[in-house]
């Protein structure tokens, strides 16, 4: 029986298209949060520059939507929370972000710094 479901999963691996692309869904950075722009409300634009620290790249504009979801030392924040908790640990010495986002729809699905 586990030979033949072997057998099932490897058939179905390999039997589709070989040359198939990869597409890329969600796109996860880890930057810093100098080079992140909160919009004053949660259903604005995010602007960030994508490097870890401070850099001379073109900001991407990203959305925010009611199913973003906020996060400061993995505790789930509303947006004013954690936009307050964002400018307060943007100044300090670790200041980091790690940013998620769906390719597609452009807009942000989590939000997380680290304080």
């Amino acid at each position: 029986m586990k030979i033949r479901l072997l057998v099932l999963i490897l058939s179905l691996a390999f039997g589709g298209q070989a040359n198939t692309d990869i597409k890329t869904v969600v796109e996860a950075l880890e930057i810093s949060a100098s080079n992140i722009t909160l919009p004053t409300a949660p259903n604005g634009r995010l602007m960030f520059r994508p490097c870890a620290t401070t850099c001379n790249s073109k900001f991407v504009l990203v959305r925010l939507t009611p199913e973003t979801a906020y996060f400061v030392q993995n505790k789930t924040l509303d947006f004013s929370e954690f936009r307050k908790a964002f400018y307060e640990a943007r100044s300090s010495a670790s200041d980091y972000a790690l940013l998620t986002y769906a390719i597609e729809s452009n807009t942000v699905t989590s939000i997380s710094i680290g304080l």
